[in-house]
C-alpha cells in the first residue's frame, strides 16, 4: 500500500507528460535523429577510451570530492557568467515583456525612496500596461505587481545594472538545489542536482529575463531546505530563514508561494514528533511568514488605496479573473482549455527543463519505483503537480516562456532527477555506460538547444523590440521628444498588433523630464506636447511589425502641423 502511494504521483506525471504528441522524449530527437545517434556513439567511444576514461575519473573526483564551499562557489560563478551572457545575447540586457517593464519601473521608484510617483502630465501619451495611474482611478503612478521582486531589483538599479540580478539569483538557485538535495539525500545527489540546474536551458532563459519566477523558485527552495533543517536540528534560526524566505516569495508571487508553501508545510506534518520538539522555531517561521501578509496589505493600501485590493485587480480588470469563467464577449476559459494548457506546460518542462533527449520526468520517476523509495521522493513532485493543477484555472497560457508559472517547483523536480541519475550509476554493473549516456545527453543539450529553443526568441520577441536606442544613437538625438508607434501586422508573434511602446517607456525618466522623452504617437494630438516640452526637437519613430524594421522621421512643427523629414525609411 505504501509503495502504491509513493509511486502514484510519478505514474500520474508520466501519463500527463506523455499525453501530448511527442511522448517522453525531447522533441529535438525527432528533429535531429541522426545527430542524436552520432552523439551517443561519440560519447560511448570517448568514455571507452583509456585516456578519456582517466580524464573522466579525474573530473569525477574533482566534481564529487571537492569541498562544498569551493564547489558551490564554482557553480554560482559559472551560472552567473552563463546566464549573464544569455541575457546579453538573447535579450540585450533589458526586459522583453510588459511584466518586466512594470517591475523595473517600480524598482526605480523604490531605488529613489518612493512607492508611488506623480501622474504623467498628459496621461494618454505615456500610458503603459501594468503601470497603474489615473486611468485606474488613482492619484499617482506605480507598478501593478507585489513589492518583493522590484525590491530585489533595487541594488541592480543603483549599480546601473538591473539585468544582473536574475543571473545572480539563478546561480544561487543552482546552489540551493544542491543544498536541498544534499540535505534530503546525500552530497552526490546534491552535486548532480546542481549540474542539472546549472545546465538547464529553461533556467538559463528565465534567469536572463526580468521576470520574478527565478527569485520565487530560489526563495521557495531555500524555504524547503530550511524547514528540513529545522525539523532535523530544532534550531531556531532555521525557523527564521524559513519564515523570511517564504514571506519574500509571497511578496514576489503570492499565489505561487501559497501553493508551494502548503506543500512545504507537509514536511513537519510527516515528521510530527521532531517538529513538535522544535515548536518555538516553527512558531517563529509562521510569525515571520505572516508578517509578509501585513507588508503586502500595507503596500496595497499605499498603491491601490485599499489594503485588500491587489494591483492586478485594477490593472487587469476582467482579464484578472481566475477560474472557468467568461472573460469577455470573445473568450471563455473552460475545463478543456485548462487541461490543454496544463498538458502543454508539462510537455514543455519535460522537453526543456534539462534539454536532454530523455524527458526529465522519466529521470524523476526512477527513484519512485525503487524499493528504497520514501515519502520524501514523492513529495518532491508535489509542488509542480500542485502548481499545474492550480494554474489550470487561469485562462492565460504563457506562450513566450511556457510553464513559467510552474518554475517554483522545478528545482525539486531536478533534485529528484538527480536522485534518479545517482541510482542509475549505483545499479549499473559498470560506470562507463551511464557516464557515456550522461555525456551524450549533455552534448545533445548544448548542440541542439540553441537551434531548437533559443531560436524562438529571434529576431524579435515579447513586448520590446531592439532597434530604438540604436536608431537614436545613430542620429545623435538630444533634447527631443520622440513619438513612438507601430504599424502593419506581425505575421509571427502571437500578439499581432502589439504596439511595442514598452520599448520606449523603458527609457523614459520617471518624472518625464529626461533629455529625450518618449511619447505615444497620437497623431493630431501630438501638438499638445509642444507647450509641455518647448524648445525641443521632435521625431517620429515608426516600427513595422511585418518587416521588423524601424522608420525614423524628424517632425518640424509649423502652425500646429508637422512637416516630416525622412531620416530612415523602411526598406524591404
Amino acid at each position: 500500500m505504501k509503495r502504491t502511494l509513493i509511486a502514484a504521483p510519478a505514474v500520474l506525471l508520466l501519463l500527463l507528460s506523455c499525453a501530448r504528441i511527442h511522448g517522453p522524449l525531447n522533441t529535438s530527437v525527432a528533429n535531429h535523429p541522426w545527430l542524436t545517434l552520432l552523439l551517443l556513439a561519440g560519447a560511448a567511444s570517448m568514455v571507452r577510451s583509456r585516456r578519456m576514461g582517466d580524464a573522466t575519473r579525474r573530473l569525477g573526483h574533482l566534481f564529487f570530492e571537492s569541498r562544498d564551499a569551493a564547489f558551490y562557489s564554482a557553480v554560482w560563478v559559472a551560472a552567473v557568467v552563463l546566464y549573464s551572457l544569455a541575457g546579453r545575447i538573447i535579450f540585450q540586457s533589458q526586459p522583453h515583456l510588459d511584466d518586466g517593464v512594470a517591475s523595473l519601473f517600480q524598482a526605480r521608484l523604490f531605488a529613489r525612496g518612493e512607492i508611488v510617483t506623480g501622474l504623467a502630465p498628459a496621461r494618454d501619451f505615456f500610458w503603459q500596461i501594468f503601470v497603474l495611474d489615473d486611468s485606474n482611478g488613482l492619484p499617482h503612478r506605480c507598478g501593478m505587481y507585489p513589492p518583493g521582486w522590484p525590491a530585489l531589483l533595487v541594488p541592480g538599479v543603483w549599480l546601473g545594472m538591473p539585468w544582473i540580478i536574475n543571473p545572480i539569483l539563478g546561480g544561487a538557485l543552482a546552489v540551493a538545489a544542491a543544498m536541498l538535495a544534499a540535505e534530503m539525500f546525500n552530497r552526490t545527489t546534491g552535486r548532480i542536482a546542481a549540474l542539472l540546474t546549472l545546465m538547464s536551458p529553461y533556467a538559463a532563459v528565465l534567469s536572463a529575463t526580468f521576470l520574478s519566477h527565478i527569485a520565487t523558485a530560489l526563495l521557495c527552495t531555500l524555504c524547503a531546505w530550511s524547514v528540513f533543517r529545522l525539523v532535523r536540528t530544532g534550531t531556531w534560526h532555521y525557523g527564521a530563514v524559513a519564515g523570511l524566505t517564504w514571506g519574500w516569495a509571497f511578496l514576489c508571487r503570492p499565489l505561487t508561494a501559497l501553493v508551494v508553501g502548503t506543500v512545504i508545510a507537509l514536511i513537519p506534518l510527516f515528521s510530527f514528533k521532531q517538529a513538535l520538539k522544535a515548536w518555538r522555531a516553527v512558531a517563529l517561521a509562521l510569525l515571520l511568514a505572516g508578517a509578509a501578509g501585513g507588508i503586502q496589505a500595507g503596500f496595497q493600501k499605499v498603491t491601490t488605496g485599499d489594503a485588500s485590493t491587489p494591483g492586478h485587480v485594477l490593472g487587469m480588470g476582467r482579464r484578472g479573473k481566475f477560474g472557468f469563467v467568461k472573460l469577455d464577449w470573445a473568450r471563455t476559459h473552460t475545463p478543456r482549455l485548462g487541461m490543454e494548457h496544463t498538458l502543454d506546460r508539462l510537455r514543455f518542462l519535460n522537453d526543456r527543463l534539462t534539454g536532454w533527449p530523455v524527458g526529465v520526468f522519466v529521470l524523476a520517476a526512477i527513484p519512485l519505483f525503487c524499493r528504497s523509495a520514501r515519502w520524501r521522493d514523492a513529495w518532491l513532485l508535489l509542488p509542480v503537480i500542485s502548481l499545474a493543477f492550480v494554474y489550470a484555472f487561469y485562462w492565460y497560457y504563457e506562450i513566450l516562456f511556457p510553464a513559467r508559472y510552474l518554475e517554483a517547483g522545478t528545482p525539486l523536480v531536478l533534485v529528484l532527477a538527480g536522485r534518479g541519475l545517482q541510482i542509475i550509476f549505483e545499479k549499473s554493473p559498470s560506470a562507463k555506460y551511464p557516464a557515456a549516456a550522461v555525456l551524450a545527453c549533455l552534448l545533445f543539450a548544448l548542440i541542439t538547444v540553441p537551434a531548437d529553443y533559443l531560436s524562438a526568441f529571434e529576431p524579435d520577441h515579447g513586448d520590446v523590440e531592439p532597434n530604438l536606442m540604436r536608431t537614436l544613437k545613430k542620429h545623435g538625438v538630444e533634447n527631443a521628444v520622440v513619438f513612438y508607434d507601430a504599424v502593419d501586422r506581425d505575421p509571427i508573434y502571437y500578439h499581432a498588433f502589439n504596439d511595442y511602446y514598452a520599448t520606449a517607456f523603458l527609457h523614459n525618466d520617471i518624472d518625464l523630464k529626461g533629455d529625450v522623452v518618449f511619447a505615444r504617437n497620437l497623431r493630431e494630438r501630438n501638438v499638445e506636447l509642444f507647450a509641455l516640452y518647448p524648445g525641443r526637437r521632435y521625431y517620429l519613430y515608426r516600427y513595422s511589425r511585418e518587416k521588423q524594421k524601424p522608420a525614423f522621421y524628424e517632425m518640424i512643427p509649423e502652425e500646429e502641423l508637422f512637416e516630416v523629414i525622412t531620416l530612415d525609411e523602411l526598406k524591404n
